[in-house]
């Protein structure tokens, strides 16, 4: 069964036809959502130069050249990996004249690494 769009449940309605909501399906789509969103933040605190990245900006917005002096790698590498956090809303960027300074985006993921014993 295909999930109707919003607009065809308003003709429908219009037309006194009787409306069927799929909710099975929609709370399906919605956990699987859910799971997909969760593996992509494993996924991406899945590396320790990541995790690294992370536990420095725990402690406040930094730029990228603190971030390369912090962790002793390359300005490509660091970047690299705040773009794939970035792409993973772990962490959020701001411009600052000709620097870009990163914070975390929700300080709830400080939780799960925290939480997590080796």
């Amino acid at each position: 069964m295909t999930v109707p769009t919003p607009y065809e449940l308003i003709i429908d309605a219009y037309n006194n036809r009787e409306v069927e909501l799929p909710f099975d399906k929609l709370i399906f789509e919605d956990q699987e959502r859910k799971l997909n969103r969760l593996a992509e933040i494993f996924k991406a605190v899945s590396n320790t130069d990541r995790l690294r990245i992370i536990k420095l900006l725990e402690g406040g917005e930094l730029s990228v050249g603190v971030l390369v002096s912090e962790l002793s790698s390359s300005y490509a590498s660091i970047s690299r990996h705040l773009r794939y956090l970035q792409r993973a809303r772990i962490v959020d960027s701001r411009r600052l004249g000709t620097a870009v300074c990163y914070s975390l985006y929700d300080d709830r993921i400080l939780e799960l690494i925290n939480d997590t014993r080796p």
